[in-house]
């Protein structure tokens, strides 16, 4: 399917989507309520034990469904994800940061290599790590473009310790206001470009006639006003909510064993939370919870949950943590996370779609602005899920 062109593969993605949408649209909210949507895939997932829901979701063995209809829709969705795929970097070079961070940066040394020494804007650079890198390393003259005003102090107060000549400029790259002047660069990156984000920066781009754009999108759950549905080709009858567009984001490949059951306890104990507040006050609604704090989820619930009640809803009285406990361990409750978990397993195979449809709409929207546009597979998805760069050059 890497021959099959942006449009047809648009439709094809559509068509799924359409056909699919109600498993990829319930709310967890209205799961909590007792909604929920009753489908073979949830039953017979329901059936699996733990260790081959695990292997299902994690280590991503689809065929532990055995049903004709979702062994066809898996095998659509891999060749539908097939796009052409860039050099591996054989030479590692020295990059800073996580392992993720690592490889991006060793990955975008070799895809960007017959770019080197061109003036390139970094949009949303944050303290300038990718601007340093390409500085550094591929000689080009980088122009860093971020709305947070510390991180740009930031970022200017390394220069001098790195005898950098990266330039910060302070500005909001939105398409309620005008964008930065940057027709004197050549090239455009921008590396996991948030929600709309994305879209504001193409435009900009188009704005300024920018030779070439390169964009890896991401958080897809934070794009607003129906911000998709770009090109003419798009199904503008196909409507994407707030949980259709987190399935895109939460995507992935295998992923280690202890990292899913980490991400499992997150889950397990925030729908709890969520669960005794809507059984013991009918308060229904989420708060934004991080989940920077690893120490959190050593806790028993019962302490999680006096924890999240006095920073989250000081107002109500801590209750007692045997009845708290007793709740957790509750038949009803833990339903509850049975089917939220087999729920989201089906979501994290179908939400490849909707990044799918995005990337294949972004790509078309910017066909249809005289671009020549491809989609590229630039880092290794098991390492860095949003893998896939829209890459376009101005005909």
């Amino acid at each position: 399917m890497n021959n099959l062109d942006l449009n047809d593969r648009l439709k094809k993605i559509a068509t799924l989507l359409n056909k699919y949408l109600p498993l990829l649209s319930q709310s967890d909210l209205d799961v909590i309520q007792g909604k929920r949507v009753d489908h073979k895939w949830t039953n017979a997932l329901l059936e699996l034990n733990s260790s081959e829901l695990t292997r299902f979701d994690a280590f991503r063995e689809h065929t532990l469904l055995q049903d004709s209809e979702w062994l066809q829709l898996t095998s659509d969705i891999e060749e539908l994800s097939r796009f052409k795929r860039s050099a591996k970097n054989q030479n590692e070079v020295k990059a800073f940061g996580n392992i993720k961070k690592q490889h991006e940066l060793n990955q975008l040394y070799s895809f960007l290599d017959h770019d080197r020494g061109r003036s390139i804007v970094d949009f949303g650079g944050g303290v300038g790590n990718l601007a340093y890198f390409l500085e550094g390393h591929l000689s080009m003259d980088v122009t860093v473009l971020e709305k947070d005003l510390a991180l740009v102090e930031k970022g200017r107060s390394k220069l001098k310790k790195l005898n950098s000549r990266v330039n910060f400029t302070h500005c909001h790259v939105s398409n309620d206001e005008a964008g930065p002047n940057i027709s004197n660069s050549e090239l455009a990156i921008g590396l996991h470009t948030c929600g709309n984000f994305a879209t504001d920066m193409f435009r900009i781009c188009i704005d300024n006639r920018m030779k070439k754009i390169i964009n890896f999108g991401c958080c897809y759950s934070k794009i607003k006003d129906n911000d998709y549905n770009l090109s003419s080709a798009s199904d503008s009858s196909l409507h994407l909510n707030q949980r259709a567009l987190s399935s895109a984001t939460q995507s992935f490949n295998c992923v280690p064993v202890e990292f899913y059951e980490y991400r499992k306890k997150i889950m397990n104990y925030k729908f709890s939370f969520y669960h005794w507040l809507f059984k013991s006050y009918d308060h229904l609604g989420f708060c934004s919870m991080s989940n920077a704090r690893n120490s959190l989820y050593k806790n028993k619930f019962s302490d999680y949950l006096e924890i999240c009640l006095k920073k989250y809803f000081p107002e109500i009285a801590t209750p007692g943590k045997e009845i708290v406990q007793q709740f957790y361990e509750s038949e009803a409750n833990k339903n509850l996370n049975d089917y939220l978990s087999v729920f989201y397993a089906i979501q994290r195979y179908l939400g490849k779609l909707v990044e799918l449809y995005i990337l294949c709409d972004r790509a078309l929207f910017l066909q249809e602005k005289n671009y020549c546009v491809e989609i590229v597979e630039v880092f290794d998805p098991s390492i860095s899920p949003r893998s896939c760069a829209i890459v376009a050059l101005k005909n």
